[in-house]
């Protein structure tokens, strides 16, 4: 008998047909090679499977380390998404082989090659642009820690209003004093011209800056060096009330209250042109906005309650800050910066630094863990995008498990346009990202990768955890309609009362908030099947759609988009290699741990398919395995 498993408790209702103006896109197919193969001469073929459309089963190797079983076409002509799954906590391949034979040997189709064009217009292109800048202040952040991990660095003291009087050595406000309009502020950047971090006073630049308004929860702080005909043209106080509504409060809401050791009852966001000088001339990277750790370390002050021994990093400033790029419409610091352009940009970066730093606050300074019990890359960023994504629909005034699309609910006023370019556009450039190559993902990665490789652990990630949200956040009300969903990210965000990390707080969490015990590769089970189920196989369980977002029409409509559609070559970017019903072929494969390959297999009626999972060299599967299958019929 082969183990399976599907989840009896999974409701499987009907989903409701699609608006009929929209037509849901198919997955792209992509080819791949055939040959003879024998099976392992020891290794039989187990249960035919007879799931029916909408329903998904995953299949693991017997006690032997065989991996075989037959899909039903006998009974009538039958389609299915075989996926091929990784579940192994690691970043390494596994090598394997897909054997499917039995078919009337009709070949799948073959897609055209991908066409990977890129538009330098408008929104996309900045999209694109900040997308880089945001793996670039991911650099500086792990170059902070590094720098202290290297000096042994405590989290700052918590200061108490009822305590100490004095300024600190940062010439920062007195500790306890609110921020107040017209203030000047002396602000460490420890942030070097090659985006290392020092925590030397000496190697540290000293930005004057002052404080141009004060919200409930933030304190607008504008360098000194910005031109004043520039300064002159924002609405500070409107911006103030901009953060706390949304670009500040949505975090909030979501991940917990910022840490205050200060004292000063807000969070500075600091508008410098120390920000534009990190990006080249001509460069096609804009660094938008970052959060060093430094800034969260003991600074060795007397005044702050700091030691004057090992362990400290005496250029932080003892702040919640977050660095933002300026406005430079002369190009005096580095390429020119509008003012509309700095705000947006600068809108946009906010709710992932946000993040950053209030994550980082909860385990250092709430919880009185090190710095070096952060939360893990994958993990860190996945929550980082979901607070982009969060903010954007709360400026838009759309909810959470809407299955949202571009037309319907974006594509109808400015504003709701604005949300979308600034909030959205880059996390579905991102998952794209990851949809194209769902099999090489480095899904579970500790440091960011780089390059294509970060796109695609960030796509991954933020898609989880939306999927997440949408089924094992609470139900409800939240400060984002649709959901009581922020309990959940709020757990994650404190390490689940226990600083875990990575799969261990994402359990964790789960049954904390949700209530079910759920293990890990329960979760990529139904997670891996739900982009190829999203919104086009009738019949599925509820945990197999996404609900925020309707994904192959949204998709689609990037597609269509003049002014995307360039970067969206694909009417849905899913990878789904199409076997068609073969007489006899094999795949070989190679899948990156928490990953997944998907295949597209026809059963004609009056054949039923045997399909058989191998380790390369058509030898047996280990046992137990982090190997398996999942079958999904789709019709």
């Amino acid at each position: 008998m082969i183990p399976h498993a599907t989840d009896p408790t999974a409701p499987v209702p009907s989903l409701p047909g699609t608006a009929s103006a929209v037509a849901l896109a198919g997955l792209l197919l992509a080819g791949c090679g055939g040959g003879d193969i024998t099976s392992p001469s020891d290794c039989d073929v187990g249960d035919l499977l007879q799931p029916a459309v909408g329903e998904l089963q995953a299949i693991g190797p017997d006690s032997d380390g065989c991996l075989a079983f037959r899909l039903a076409g006998a009974g009538g002509p039958a389609e299915y998404v075989v996926m091929a799954q990784e579940t192994s906590r690691s970043t390494g391949f596994t090598p394997l082989r897909l054997q499917v034979e039995g078919g009337s040997g009709a070949s799948g189709a073959l897609a055209p090659a991908l066409a990977q064009r890129v538009s330098a217009s408008g929104a996309l292109a900045s999209a694109r642009s900040r997308i880089r800048g945001g793996e670039l202040a991911r650099r500086i952040r792990e170059n902070a820690l590094r720098e202290l991990e290297r000096r042994h660095a405590r989290p700052a003291v918590r200061a108490s209003r009822s305590g100490r009087p004095g300024v600190s050595r940062n010439s920062l406000l007195p500790d306890g004093e609110a921020p107040q309009v017209g203030d000047e502020l002396k602000v460490r950047l420890t942030v070097q011209s090659d985006l290392s971090v020092s925590c030397d006073t000496m190697e540290a630049d000293t930005v004057t800056a002052e404080v141009q308004s004060v919200g409930d929860e933030v304190a607008i702080v504008a360098d000194t060096a910005i031109a004043d005909d520039a300064a002159s043209q924002i609405d500070w106080s409107g911006l103030a009330d901009e953060y706390d509504r949304s670009v500040l409060g949505v975090p909030e809401a979501y991940f917990g209250q910022a840490t205050d050791i200060d004292d000063n009852g807000k969070v500075l966001v600091l508008f410098t042109p120390e920000v534009n000088k990190l990006t080249d001339r001509g460069s096609d990277v804009r660094i938008g906005g970052f959060f060093v750790p430094a800034d969260l370390a003991d600074s060795g002050d007397p005044g702050k309650d700091g030691s004057t021994t090992d362990g400290i990093c005496p250029a932080g400033n003892e702040a919640e800050i977050v660095y933002l790029l300026a406005p430079d419409p002369t190009a005096e610091f580095s390429d020119s910066v509008s003012v509309e352009g700095a705000l947006r940009t600068g809108i946009g970066a906010s709710p992932g630094e946000f993040e950053h730093l209030i994550n980082t606050g909860n385990r250092v300074i709430k919880q009185g863990g090190s710095f070096g019990q952060l939360e893990t890359t994958w993990l860190d960023e996945g929550l980082s995008h979901i607070a982009e994504e969060v903010v954007g629909l709360k400026r838009a005034g759309l909810p959470v498990r809407g299955n949202l699309d571009l037309k319907n609910d974006f594509l109808t006023d400015s504003v709701r346009v604005e949300a979308f370019n600034n909030f959205h556009l880059q996390n579905f450039l991102r998952l794209r990202r990851f949809l194209i190559n769902p099999d090489s993902t480095r899904a579970l990665a500790s440091e960011d990768p780089g390059g294509a490789e970060s796109l695609e652990m960030r796509g991954f990630s933020y898609l989880f955890l939306r999927w997440l949200g949408d089924h094992y956040g609470p139900s409800g009300s939240g400060d984002v309609d649709g959901s009581n969903e922020q309990q959940l990210f709020r757990t994650l965000a404190r390490g689940s009362g226990s600083l875990a990390t990575g799969i261990a707080n994402i359990e964790t969490a789960v049954q904390q908030v949700a209530g079910s015990d759920v293990s890990w590769n329960g979760l990529l089970r139904e997670f891996a099947a739900m982009p190829a189920a999203d919104d086009t196989v009738p019949n599925t369980a509820d945990r197999l759609q996404l609900r925020t977002w309707n994904l192959p029409v949204t998709f689609r409509q990037l597609h269509e988009n003049e002014g995307a559609g360039d970067a969206f070559p694909e009417v849905y970017p899913l990878e789904v290699s199409d076997l068609g019903s073969p007489e006899r072929t094999t795949v070989s494969l190679e899948v990156r741990g928490a990953a997944a390959r998907y295949f597209r297999v026809s059963a004609p009626s009056g054949n039923d398919l045997t399909v058989r999972l191998t380790g390369p060299g058509n030898t047996l599967l280990d046992s137990p395995s982090s190997s398996r299958l999942l079958v999904l019929r789709t019709q």
